[in-house]
């Protein structure tokens, strides 16, 4: 991945500064929502039709990015949300939400549209 040291460090991490004193949930979001080749890397995993990457902006937003290998109209998903983008990468805005009220909104969609799926939780440290 092309120049993810420079995006951690952007995003926060400081060289020599304590573990104790760094936000590392908050550079790990920052960087999964910086960068939209993030959420492809889970795409090639076997099995794996569509992604969605749920991370913290700010204190009153939310942001969701979708990346499917073509089986999944994630752009449609992401309408429902006043987001869009489209068939195999989209992405939405949530505002004065916490990530685990859009992850539940995310999975009551995805249950409601798509048969046969299988949803697992990976969450960052």
């Amino acid at each position: 991945i092309e120049n993810l040291y420079q995006d951690v460090v952007e995003s926060g991490l400081e060289i020599g500064k304590m573990k104790s004193k760094i936000n590392t949930k908050d550079i790990i979001n920052k960087v999964r929502l910086k960068r939209n080749d993030i959420a492809w890397m889970g795409i090639e995993l076997k099995g794996t039709n569509a992604v969605f990457a749920i991370g913290k902006t700010s204190d009153k937003e939310v942001r969701v990015s979708a990346r499917s290998d073509g089986s999944v109209n994630v752009q449609i998903l992401c309408e429902k949300f006043g987001g869009g983008g489209h068939f195999a990468g989209g992405g939405a805005i949530f505002k004065n939400a916490t990530i685990k009220e859009v992850e539940s909104q995310l999975t009551e969609a995805l249950n409601e549209n798509l048969s046969d799926i299988r949803i697992t939780n990976g969450e960052g440290e």
